[in-house]
């Protein structure tokens, strides 16, 4: 079973806690999702990781942002709400935790429909690991 650590991501401060996602394999700490997406994010898209992380402050900050920009996909009948996002070709998976938002996955917006699969499989298996 995979094994969860959580740590912020340094670029957003705000009044709410953004954290990332840690995936901890065999007893090998790797880097946080996050911060792994913006090391390998392809070359055309470096220059808008700026944008991702602009929103995130604003967020974070309580104030509003277009929908188009950050929103809630939480399915119906989800206890767990999940969010997305947006800036251009970028997308930012998260789910709420006590104050402030977890990252999950990143990704590009020519693979959603397979990442936000990927995200909710990953959601799923970071609540279990929390419960034991």
């Amino acid at each position: 079973m995979r094994k969860f650590v959580i740590k912020n991501i340094e670029e957003v401060n705000g009044r709410q806690e953004c954290k990332q996602l840690v995936i901890n394999k065999d007893g090998n700490e790797e880097i946080g999702v996050f911060d792994e997406f913006g090391n390998y994010l392809e070359r055309k898209y470096s220059n808008l990781l700026a944008g991702i992380i602009g929103i995130m402050n604003r967020v974070a900050n309580l104030e509003t942002v277009s929908p188009d920009k950050f929103k809630d996909i939480t399915p119906r009948g989800e206890l767990v709400k999940e969010f997305e996002f947006k800036y251009r070709d970028l997308r930012v998976y998260a789910i709420k935790i006590f104050n402030g938002k977890l990252v999950v996955l990143c990704g590009y917006k020519n693979s959603q429909k397979k990442d936000i699969v990927k995200f909710r499989s990953l959601k799923k298996q970071y609540i279990e690991s929390i419960k034991q």
